[in-house]
């Protein structure tokens, strides 16, 4: 029987809850114990210096004041011992003070009751060592020590042993030290009653709490296992899931096959719109990339429409620029926009898949017919969409939205790079232009300028030769005269100083400059003149745009002038749709625009000209007795390298 209790018990292997159970009392008995054994010595030393520093307080009273520094040189003669023995008698009537010795700093014990040990040297320990460097200790003593013979047959086995500094008169100065002797008859009950206390204290508090820790303990044990059993049913229903899924993923490897071959379809399409956005990228003529790009974006997104559409410069119109697929022509190959693109598109939102009513154009769409729309962008700006039409019933998928994408990013990448072409272009004419300007300004300056000066001379020198009637009827006009012809050689001078100056500085002087020659222009002519000049502080014109409309407003107030006879004259000048604005009107006698030229028509074809370096537009409305209005415009944008266009809201 007691083998096979044995053998049980080896093949026993506890429970994680079993073994968690005896670590952690084990760990508790420790830590209780290690933590009632310190509170006990604190608690013990505690109620031993409270007794050692009562007594000290005792001997002290009686003592220090009745001895002198001379009784602490030597072994004290008999008459100084008795008065000292006297006054131990009054301490030792505290029943709990057993004996007082008295030791100077050499180690010499002055006094003692046992009168034999009087004068005797003993060597001097720890104890006795700290009290001479000015410390109380205490301890409780087995009464080893030689000097301790008497007391240990006297007092028992163990006394409270108390070494107290010695001062004289108060006196700073330590000159021995006090040995007193205490019993343990009060001390010695109390520190066994605070034994007691903090062992059953130490053990009550850590049984409850390991008490709650293993009830805790196997409440969640139970819990666990409820949650295996559980664990266990869920594993067997997803076992069978998981059978059922197999036979789901044999299904789906058949429609696997199906996607493949439409994802293989889908990669074509992708790959041959990536050789075309390589081909149409060094496209040079614009004409041609962009039925390039119509025709291309009919096959790939297998549409029976394309359709490319570009914002006008004044961004208020959305041009046909390239159709391919329908045979009809449109009646209108511009239109307003918000009869066009969805404006969401146009704002450059995303490309959208859209209803009859929002497509691209409606350039001859049917009713059966569905539209794609992706913006054309330039920089992080549209400036045009391309659009594809088909039957409703094929939906355009992701992949076509994603190619359209990517041929339209390509398309406008090219749009960009002729514009930029053009523009390099216009510029190398431009400053052809200004190198003749400047040849020609140097030639007027030596020899018109030179003309005026002598001419201004000649009339001062008339004003001499004339007789006084002469001068009283000539005076008005000769001074006339003179003004017009200084007036002359100043603007003359300013046109100078504006072909000369640099095309590259940014300045606002516009308004200043212009508001300076309407008021000359008023003063001079006689005609009532209302200047408006809009908000350009956040504007910065290069001093060519300012140049070129200064010109404009020089020459149409000069037809004012001449030609047009008006009594009222309205100047403009605003910024309006990231153009520069520039209107003249008059109430005048107006003109008829389709006569034959003359210098009048040769001043508009200048001033169209210079609209067209800086890429501007200039019109003229006007009709015999309606007055004439001059309308310029110029696009602040054009000045950069690329055309760039804002998005529209």
């Amino acid at each position: 029987m007691k083998e096979t209790t044995m053998s049980r018990l080896w093949r026993w292997k506890p429970t994680p809850v079993v073994t968690f159970s005896f670590v952690s009392l084990l760990i508790t008995m420790i830590i209780a114990g290690v933590l009632a054994v310190y509170i006990q010595q604190e608690l013990e030393q505690l109620a031993l210096r409270q007794a050692a520093e009562g007594a000290a307080e005792q001997v002290d009273l009686f003592l220090n004041p009745n001895l002198e520094s001379a009784d602490l040189e030597g072994p004290l003669n008999p008459t100084r011992y008795q008065e000292i023995a006297t006054l131990m008698e009054k301490i030792l009537n505290d029943q709990h003070i057993v004996r007082v010795k008295i030791w100077n700093r050499d180690g010499v014990l002055i006094y003692s009751d046992e009168k034999e040990l009087a004068g005797r040297y003993f060597p001097i320990d720890e104890d006795l060592q700290r009290a001479l460097n000015g410390e109380t200790t205490m301890a409780v003593s087995s009464l080893d020590k030689e000097e301790n013979i008497l007391e240990k047959g006297r007092f028992g086995s163990q006394l409270l042993e108390i070494y107290v500094p010695l001062r004289i008169h108060d006196s700073p100065q330590i000159l021995g030290s006090y040995e007193i002797y205490h019993d343990l008859a009060i001390v010695g009950p109390r520190i066994a009653a605070t034994r007691s206390f903090v062992w059953v204290s130490i053990a009550v508090g850590f049984s409850l709490l390991y008490g709650v820790l293993v009830i805790l303990v196997y409440g969640v044990s139970r819990k666990l296992a409820r949650s295996n059993r559980e664990n266990e049913r869920l594993y067997e229903e997803t076992k069978q899931q998981l059978a059922e899924r197999k036979k789901a993923e044999e299904a789906l490897q058949k429609s696997e096959k199906m996607l493949e071959a439409r994802v293989e379809e889908r990669t074509s399409v992708l790959t041959e719109a990536f050789e075309f956005s390589q081909e149409i990228v060094s496209q040079p003529d614009f004409i041609n990339l962009i039925d390039s790009v119509t025709s291309r974006a009919k096959n790939l997104m297998h549409a029976r429409s394309a359709n490319v559409c570009m914002l006008t410069q004044d961004m208020k119109q959305l041009e046909l620029i390239s159709r391919n697929g329908y045979s009809q022509t449109a009646d209108e190959s511009s239109l307003p926009l918000f009869n066009q693109v969805p404006m969401g598109v146009m704002a450059g939102v995303s490309s959208a898949e859209v209803e009859i009513g929002d497509i691209c154009s409606n350039h001859y769409m049917q009713i059966s017919e569905g539209c794609l729309s992706t913006p054309l962008y330039n920089g992080d700006h549209v400036i045009g969409a391309i659009c594809v039409m088909r039957d409703k019933s094929l939906p355009f998928t992701d992949i076509e939205n994603h190619t359209l994408k990517l041929l339209a990013n390509s398309a406008a990448v090219a749009i960009a790079n002729i514009r930029l072409a053009e523009d390099s272009r216009r510029q190398t004419e431009l400053n052809a232009t200004l190198n003749e300007r400047q040849r020609l300004t140097s030639e007027l300056h030596d020899e018109a300028a030179q003309t005026l000066s002598l001419l201004n001379l000649k009339i001062s020198e008339l004003d001499h030769v004339l007789s006084d009637g002469e001068k009283e009827t000539m005076s008005v006009e000769l001074e006339q005269f003179k003004q017009l012809t200084e007036r002359a050689q100043a603007q003359m001078r300013m046109a100078f100083s504006g072909m000369n100056s640099s095309t590259v500085h940014k300045t606002n002087d516009i308004r200043k400059e212009l508001t300076e020659y309407v008021k000359e222009f008023g003063d001079s002519s006689g005609v009532a003149v209302e200047l408006i000049v809009g908000d350009l502080s956040s504007v910065a014109l290069p001093a060519l745009i300012q140049k070129q409309a200064m010109y404009i407003y020089r020459e149409a107030l000069t037809n004012v002038r001449r030609y047009a006879n008006a009594k009222k004259v309205r100047v403009q000048l605003e910024y309006v749709n990231e153009m520069l604005q520039i209107v003249v009107s008059d109430d005048g006698r107006g003109f008829d625009p389709n006569l034959s030229k003359s210098d009048h028509h040769l001043g508009l074809a200048v001033m169209q000209a210079r609209m067209e370096r800086v890429g501007g537009t200039l019109s003229i409305e006007t009709a015999p007795g309606a007055g004439t209005r001059v309308i310029a415009h110029i696009p602040i944008l054009m000045i950069a390298p690329t055309v760039v266009m804002e998005s529209v809201q």
